[in-house]
């Protein structure tokens, strides 16, 4: 099953590569951010993008920006493939605040964030590459998906009512079993009275 398309504007693309190579080589990497931003931002006001994304890709689209400038490359023309790859493969941060080796879902996430800042600066007409394009990252793993069972939901139920302060563990609890996707339950909002 294929994987959500990155934002694609409704802009066309220039007539001439040479005339987009010719611009890139006079290109910051700043200024080719901002434009993107800027595209992806407008992107999102007409719904092809989803805020959430667009905030997603804006700041891993900023950690590249810093990635790259700290590392001497300033002009669009700097940016290689070596530099991409280094980007996408970086270590992070784990939850526990320790430096390891970045998780497969991350790495794919960066790597899509790339491909659709050089497609968007393609179609912008100020580059007529792409670093990523063979950047090959480890597979997806997957793990089989199964529904609780009776004793495992109410062990949930049980973990997320009773304890000594109330937190949101009880309404998450409650999203999921009743089917709300994990990836959806943290941007549930309730509007209030």
């Amino acid at each position: 099953m294929p994987g959500p398309r990155a934002p694609r504007p409704n802009r066309p693309v220039p007539d001439s590569a040479s005339a987009s190579a010719a611009a890139s080589a006079d290109v910051t990497l700043a200024y080719a951010v901002e434009q993107t931003v800027s595209l992806w931002t407008d992107m999102t006001s007409r719904g092809q993008i989803s805020p959430q994304t667009n905030r997603s890709f804006g700041q891993l689209l900023g950690r590249y920006q810093h990635y790259a400038q700290s590392r001497g490359a300033l002009a669009l023309d700097d940016t290689t493939a070596d530099l991409a790859e280094d980007f996408v493969f970086a270590h992070g941060r784990t939850r526990h605040g320790r430096i390891g080796a970045s998780a497969t879902a991350t790495l794919h996430q960066r790597r899509a964030v790339l491909r659709s800042f050089y497609r968007t600066l393609r179609e912008l007409g100020l580059t007529d590459t792409d670093p990523t394009r063979d950047i090959l990252l480890p597979e997806r793993t997957r793990t089989p998906i199964r529904p609780l069972d009776e004793d495992e939901a109410v062990a949930l139920r049980h973990a997320a009512e009773y304890v000594a302060r109330p937190s949101r563990h009880a309404a998450a609890a409650a999203l999921a079993l009743s089917g709300g996707h994990t990836g959806e339950i943290g941007h549930i909002r309730i509007p209030r009275p």
